[in-house]
């Protein structure tokens, strides 16, 4: 279906503007101002990260809540050495980020997941135990082994949030990692953060990292971005750039 969808794709810069078209069947063309564009996305699907291939995604101003428009690519799948060659013409604002480091989830995120992750095996325990009254003995077994599941699951999230999810935050981006099996990296520039929120639970504050989220003015299915679990002043740097932009 993408292979004809996005059929032809192209992509060029004249100014302040760039043009995108693409489409076999239906073809699609946008023209899409560069002051409008939030942040940039940049994804990997499980086979692309074995593979080392990389797609771009912009999220900007007026594009994103029609469902044709779930999805607004500026450079499909290719090696980062063309990534960067490729947003050094189309979007050079931001292909410093590329480049920027992320730092991982502090080790102490473990700790400060004991409290959803304990909440999250009550609820599944007591499902189980009512499930067990209503049903009877005879489903017993299987009631269990979907219990089971459920946790291992639970589990297996956690651990592939904490290899793949970090923060990196300078003088020029926010960047946020994040994704499971697959793999995404959102740059932001601080002038365009709407408004940001920290938080803490006591572990995460005895442990002294936080977590937070920020807004931007997009679309609604790309306005909220988590801040996963971070350690240090990163807080900081971001409240203060934000009023420094």
């Amino acid at each position: 279906k993408d292979f004809v969808r996005y059929y032809d794709f192209r992509a060029k810069r004249l100014g302040n503007k760039i043009y995108i078209k693409y489409g076999f069947f239906k073809k699609v063309e946008y023209t899409i101002p560069v002051d409008k564009i939030q942040a940039l996305k940049v994804r990997q699907s499980f086979l692309a990260r074995i593979g080392r291939r990389y797609m771009v995604e912009i999220i900007n101003v007026g594009m994103g809540d029609d469902q044709e428009e779930q999805h607004s690519f500026l450079v499909l799948y290719c090696t980062e050495e063309k990534l960067e060659e490729r947003l050094s013409l189309l979007l050079p604002e931001f292909v410093s980020s590329v480049e920027q480091p992320v730092d991982r989830l502090p080790a102490s995120t473990w700790a400060a997941w004991t409290i959803p992750a304990a909440v999250y095996i009550l609820l599944t325990v007591a499902g189980a135990f009512i499930g067990n009254v209503l049903t009877g003995n005879e489903y017993r077994l299987y009631i269990w082994i979907a219990a089971a599941v459920l946790v291992i699951m639970m589990f297996a999230g956690m651990i592939l949030k904490y290899r793949t999810a970090g923060v990196g935050a300078d003088d020029q981006y926010l960047k946020i990692a994040g994704g499971y099996f697959a793999k995404q990296y959102l740059s932001v520039r601080y002038r365009n953060i709407q408004y940001a929120e920290f938080s803490q639970n006591f572990i995460a504050r005895a442990c002294g990292i936080k977590k937070g989220e920020i807004h931007l003015l997009a679309s609604t299915a790309n306005t909220a971005h988590a801040i996963p679990y971070f350690s240090g002043d990163k807080d900081e740097i971001i409240k203060r750039e934000m009023l420094l932009r």
